[in-house]
């Protein structure tokens, strides 16, 4: 039998998810500055300007900020 609670836990963003994603979208040296239940904060450079991006837990990592 499947735990579908466990599943879902799955499927939400981790911060090296998120990692992945702020490197797609051209954050260079980001790291992962806070986690929260709702949120991941990640910080970096985007064409020479300090960039904070925020993600959401959900699947996919949705951009909030």
């Amino acid at each position: 039998r499947h735990d579908r609670r466990h599943e879902r836990r799955a499927e939400r963003c981790s911060p090296e998810r998120a990692l992945w994603k702020a490197d797609r979208i051209g954050v260079n040296r980001a790291r992962v500055v806070d986690v929260s239940k709702r949120s991941i904060v990640v910080r970096g450079r985007a064409r020479g300007d300090r960039v904070t991006v925020v993600f959401g837990r959900a699947p996919n990592c949705p951009i909030i900020r």
